[in-house]
């Protein structure tokens, strides 16, 4: 019901329970987006208890919306004292870009791009203005493995600690299986106030994509952020060019898949977006049921950790063959097994031994 009333599908005889509505929509962080869908329906039969509350989030969001503001302001500030670059990922662009008022899409915290070669610089002057360092997946790395792996790290202002400052070398990181050129993305950047800098439409649209798969598998917000997007004339024309660079880069599913999964959730359509295969039609089922859910069975701490895992993993495997074959004398390399036998395949050699047990269960051990 909470995705028909947000796509404007609902009817008025529908028999809708309010306070369900209000729960999901306060899971997914969308009942600021919700308000403002209702305030185009005032003849709809809202329970005044029902709109009372959605009065109390919004004035709750405004004050964390405004202190947002004056804090990108001070940040803004600092980083023009030392000649700074900043550019702006989200938050309060998203509200102003895709929202009809800025007002009505909710962010709790500041993600900011910055050079590589200026993010010592900005924290220690962010730290000497007051910043303290939040509770991080990164927390305690050196700078040189930040920098070299792109990773983010987070400040807290101690005069305000209920907000965050995301600070990012690249809108992805090398510990993802995606990476896109922080040095493409500074070259197109475009002002936008305050002193910072924005991302292109391009840049824009992809970062959307690539967010609405990193962070919206338990929230609806990212692919309602994408929903707006698809409305824009100029963002959508800009598709196509997106996905042409997402298939070089190497990652043209995960726009394809985030592209079907906010077709399933919010009926959005791409121009000339192409037939996803099997196994992204089986990615986006997947994803939509999680959303669908609610909240995440995994943290970012444990996804982080498994990703790591995954590519310490695939370092190993590729350490062992690179002995096997560099650094051992030829006459030692056992013979390798012709492509077409059985054993060579470890899922036929399992089929095999099965069919094996099965027909020698009471005849005893081989010979």
């Amino acid at each position: 019901m909470l995705l028909a009333l947000l796509t404007g599908r609902a009817s008025f005889s529908d028999d809708i329970d309010w306070w369900g509505v209000l729960k999901t929509a306060e899971l997914h962080r969308m009942l600021l987006p919700l308000r403002a869908r209702l305030e185009k329906w005032p003849d709809l039969p809202v329970p005044a208890s029902a709109r009372q509350e959605l009065d109390h989030s919004f004035w709750a969001w405004a004050v964390k919306r405004r202190a947002c503001l004056e804090l990108l302001w001070r940040i803004g500030s600092i980083a023009s004292e030392n000649r700074v670059p900043l550019l702006l990922l989200k938050g309060p662009y998203i509200a102003e870009r895709l929202h009809e008022s800025p007002r009505s899409r909710p962010f709790r915290d500041l993600d900011l791009m910055v050079e590589e070669s200026s993010f010592d610089l900005l924290v220690r002057r962010l730290v000497e203005a007051g910043f303290g360092f939040a509770s991080s997946p990164f927390e305690g790395l050196p700078s040189e493995v930040l920098r070299r792996w792109e990773l983010p790290i987070t400040l807290v202002p101690r005069t305000a600690p209920g907000l965050e400052v995301d600070l990012h070398m690249n809108i992805t990181h090398r510990l993802e299986p995606y990476r896109v050129s922080p040095e493409e993305i500074w070259k197109k950047a475009e002002p936008w106030g305050m002193g910072l800098l924005r991302l292109s439409d391009d840049d824009f649209l992809l970062f959307l994509f690539i967010h609405s798969l990193k962070h919206g598998y338990f929230s609806l917000l990212s692919f309602y952020d994408l929903h707006l997007a698809a409305q824009d004339p100029l963002l959508a024309g800009r598709f196509r060019c997106v996905l042409e660079r997402a298939e070089r880069e190497g990652f043209g599913s995960l726009v394809r898949v985030s592209a079907e999964l906010g077709q399933r959730l919010f009926g959005t359509t791409w121009p000339h977006c192409r037939p996803v295969s099997r196994k992204e039609r089986l990615a986006a089922g997947l994803l939509e049921a999680r959303v669908r859910l609610g909240r995440p069975w995994i943290s970012e701490r444990f996804q982080l950790l498994l990703t790591a895992g995954l590519l310490v993993n695939s370092v190993c495997r590729l350490w062992q063959y690179w002995r096997r074959s560099l650094f051992r004398p030829l006459a030692t390399i056992p013979p390798r097994r012709h492509a077409a036998s059985p054993w060579s395949n470890p899922w036929a050699s399992s089929v095999r031994l099965i069919r094996w047990i099965r027909n020698n269960a009471y005849s005893g051990p081989p010979s």
